[in-house]
């Protein structure tokens, strides 16, 4: 779980020093939401591993799912107040936290 934390907290923290100006990434809010990020990413996974058997054909429904936690997370928590910054976070979010390390494992065993 503390490694699910630490690889969200690097995707908020790369996503939002893209999209906004360094003077406004927050340490403390960025830890917030990779606080929040991580139980659906955990949940996400599980379900992907388990319910879905970590086929490739089911892994665009994990992304649109982490995808749409990025947008909340960063609409909410990261006080992203333009759209097409929401959506930017949303685009990497998906990209970036969904359940590869799943994927991957699974397809290696």
């Amino acid at each position: 779980m503390l490694l699910a934390l630490a690889w969200n907290f690097a995707v908020l923290a790369s996503i939002q020093l893209t999209i906004r100006l360094i003077r406004a990434f927050s340490l403390l809010d960025t830890l917030l939401a990779a606080a929040a990020l991580t139980p659906p990413f955990l949940a996400i996974a599980l379900l992907y591993a388990g319910w879905l058997s970590a086929r490739l054909a089911w892994f665009p429904l994990t992304m649109l799912a982490m995808g749409l936690c990025g947008y909340l997370v960063a609409g909410w928590l990261l006080r992203v107040r333009r759209l097409r910054g929401r959506i930017a976070t949303a685009i990497g979010t998906a990209v970036l936290a969904s359940p590869w390390p799943v994927f991957m494992l699974v397809q290696a065993g």
